[in-house]
């Protein structure tokens, strides 16, 4: 199976189960997949444009909405996570926490990409 056949399989198992843990892992195995294809040499992609884009010049753009994303789920677990306390209702803190989590990684994930790019 190519890389580009592999990325795209695993792309669309990620959009099918996005929300999920499976789903972050999925996005994070791709991602991976890409980088490994990318680094040795420069790939052709469609964008969502249906142009022809680099994938090397995406890396800056995507770590952007990664952590840009993570920074937004982990403020949303702790809201989740001190609405949880305040009211009694552990498991919307557990939910807050594996959100927090969630977001911690994909922030860390987005740094990644971004210095990846340099």
């Amino acid at each position: 199976m190519s890389l580009l056949n592999r990325s795209a399989e695993l792309r669309e198992e990620s959009r099918a189960n996005r929300g999920t843990g499976l789903a972050l892992a999925l996005q994070c195995r791709l991602r991976a997949t890409q980088r490994a294809g990318v680094q040795g040499s420069s790939i052709q992609t469609l964008d969502g444009d249906g142009h022809m884009a680099d994938q090397n010049d995406n890396l800056t753009k995507r770590g952007t909405e990664d952590s840009l994303e993570g920074k937004a789920d982990n403020l949303k677990g702790k809201a989740k996570d001190a609405w949880g306390g305040a009211t009694g209702d552990t498991s919307k803190q557990v939910e807050g926490k594996f959100d927090q989590l969630k977001g911690k990684a994909k922030d860390t994930l987005g740094k990644g990409e971004r210095e990846l790019d340099q």
